[in-house]
């Protein structure tokens, strides 16, 4: 009892002595302010309806109870004869021999070098061109896994989903029947939605969000910046990101399905830096007469001069969000590049996030966003759906400059999720202006790179997204980090070379809390460059929980996290306690053994599954 009562008294004070973040002075809303009690009705959607008429109709999304996910991996396991654990077991193995080959090889040369013996370490460089020769195998194997586990899923939703679908109160007035979720949209009436809400399998009913996607209109963006700046040496971006560093390594990304959501499919005969492009168009097309910003996205990602070359790339016309993901996720993606955005004025969590965090969470899939372009405009808030909790949520910095971009949205909001998650470069890339696509498109390929590493990653998106904000080396404009989220660019600019290290080295790890209380873990830090950061991630679990309305913010529904950072010897290094947010983040100076604290409260029924990552 006395060793909790200090482990409290430590947070307690490192709460009030770190700055960057506070667990108090939040204005606390009740469960009966947010929902009618006893409704499945979310109180966004009740509020219209009773603004409304008998007649009106209303574009909702109704929610039921959720699939049983172990039987889909039982299933998939069952059809690939492998799991992910057996999978990240053979990755580990093919780490560990190829730094003792890398070892023996220094020994070797040791009468030439006059390395002393202590001193002998597995250099990262060659540890990567050893692994890469090998890794091929594991990466048919986990794409044939991710496919087997949504084979399965979608088998499950299809009976579920289809018993709501034919409800005799909705039947001629359903839209989509999702295939990887527990849901369907429909245009209803109010009499149709208070009754809908009656049927005990529907666990939750919201409106749907009409804000119409738009991509970034670059030649608009803040010419007056431009007047006087040079313009990036064309792929000088890959370097203020370390990617080039990646690919001297001999990781270009190959092997990896990424998938682009954009206003047009792009093919590889649109540019000449997509000629030698691995690109998979899919579904109905649109006609326009230039799709540039598509093919500006493509080039970033997979472009001769891009992140990653070598990724899988299916490309597909945003026409229905919902479908356009969906067919993605049947094609195989690991990674889903989202650089449009929904405009919007407020802050609210929508049914749309609500959505993609679902997709997030149970589908081996990461969603990568564009913050928005209209920071300029006090009104403008990240667009969507970029507030989800389970995205990497993308800024726009001038990688020439070294910049944050002015035009880059934020949500300067105590109340919730800190958004965008990093920074990276977006502004000066290729020649092209830019904006918080191209930056999202950035980190898409880095994310493809990751993954041609340590295929096995897919298995854990919450781990790649602990990954990806740990690897933030500074932030743009100053050698410095925040203590905690800088409000306009999340942890800081993405550095590709410190996630492949992080990879590398296991600093990272991924379980699951089911009930509230402390985990620590001791850990030994390897030391970095000057500065050692750490990252919690938490997953934001949507389906069994309470009803999200617009008041999703001032809830508890995402569990409450809370990281430390102690010496072995209980002495306080640093502390992060985001209200609301799904992520936390400490730097600290310190290079030794730690103790990271995680402690969580308000978790809910559906448990937390969670990742940290170090550097």
């Amino acid at each position: 009892m006395k060793r909790f009562i200090g482990l409290v008294m430590i947070m307690s004070v490192l709460l009030q002595s770190v700055g960057g973040y506070s667990a108090s002075g939040d204005e606390i809303i009740s469960e009966e302010e947010m929902i009618v009690s006893g409704s499945a009705i979310s109180e966004e959607l009740r509020e219209a309806m009773e603004a409304g008429t008998e007649t009106d109709t209303y574009r909702v999304m109704v929610w039921t109870d959720d699939i049983d996910y172990d039987a889909v991996e039982q299933m998939a396991e069952t059809a690939t004869g492998t799991s992910w654990a057996e999978i990240e077991s053979v990755e580990d193995d093919i780490y560990a021999e190829a730094v003792t080959e890398a070892v023996n090889q220094q020994v070797k040369s040791r009468s030439l070098s006059l390395i002393p013996e202590e001193s002998l370490t597995a250099d990262r460089e060659e540890v990567f061109a050893i692994v890469d020769e090998r890794m091929d195998v594991v990466q048919d194997e986990v794409n044939a896994l991710v496919m087997a586990e949504r084979t399965a899923a979608k088998s499950l939703y299809a009976v579920n989903n289809q018993k709501l679908a034919e409800n005799t109160v909705i039947a001629n007035d359903v839209e989509f029947v999702s295939r990887y979720s527990p849901m369907v949209i429909a245009e209803l009436t109010k009499n149709q939605i208070e009754e809908l809400a009656e049927d005990e399998i529907v666990t939750g009913i919201y409106l749907v969000p009409e804000e119409e996607a738009v991509c970034e209109e670059y030649e608009e963006v803040n010419q007056e910046t431009y007047a006087t700046t040079a313009v990036n040496s064309y792929n000088g971006y890959l370097e203020y990101i370390s990617a080039s560093v990646a690919h001297g390594m001999g990781y270009t990304g190959e092997g990896v399905k990424v998938g682009l959501l954009d206003f047009k499919k792009v093919y590889s005969t649109d540019h000449s830096e997509l000629g030698s492009s691995n690109i998979t168009p899919l579904g109905v097309d649109k006609v326009v007469d230039k799709n540039w910003h598509g093919i500006l996205m493509a080039r970033v990602i997979c472009g001769s001069n891009g992140v990653a070359p070598d990724c899988e790339l299916y490309s597909i016309y945003l026409n229905n969000v919902y479908s356009d993901v969906e067919t993605l996720l049947d094609n195989g993606v690991s990674v889903i590049n989202m650089s449009f955005q929904g405009q919007r004025e407020t802050s609210y969590y929508t049914a749309y996030e609500m959505w993609i965090d679902h997709i997030a969470a149970s589908h081996t899939v990461v969603a990568v966003c564009a913050a928005g372009n209209y920071g300029q405009y006090a009104s403008y808030n990240v667009t969507q759906p970029g507030l989800a909790y389970n995205t990497i949520t993308v800024a726009n910095v001038d990688c020439v400059n070294d910049i944050i971009y002015t035009t880059s949205c934020y949500i300067n909001n105590s109340t919730g999720a800190q958004k965008p998650d990093v920074a990276s470069a977006g502004a000066n890339v290729l020649g092209e202006l830019g904006g918080t696509s191209a930056a999202t498109a950035t980190v898409t390929g880095m994310i493809a790179i990751m993954l041609e590493a340590k295929p096995s990653l897919i298995g854990k998106p919450h781990i790649i997204k602990a990954i990806v904000i740990a690897s933030a080396d500074h932030i743009a404009g100053s050698d410095t980090w925040s203590s905690s989220y800088n409000n306009k660019q999340g942890a800081g600019v993405v550095n590709v070379r410190r996630a492949l290290s992080i990879i590398s080295r296991g600093q990272y790890w991924g379980n699951y809390i089911s009930s509230n209380g402390t985990t620590t873990y001791t850990k030994s830090v390897v030391p970095g460059e000057s500065k050692t950061s750490f990252v919690f991630v938490g997953t934001k679990m949507n389906v069994g929980t309470v009803n999200h309305g617009s008041s999703e913010y001032s809830n508890q529904d995402m569990p409450d996290l809370l990281m430390v950072i102690t010496t072995t010897g209980g002495s306080g290094l640093g502390g992060c306690n985001m209200p609301n947010s799904s992520v936390e983040v400490v730097r600290t100076t310190y290079n030794s053994s730690v103790n990271i604290l995680l402690t969580v409260s308000n978790i809910g029924t559906r448990g937390l599954p969670y990742a940290v990552a170090w550097y």
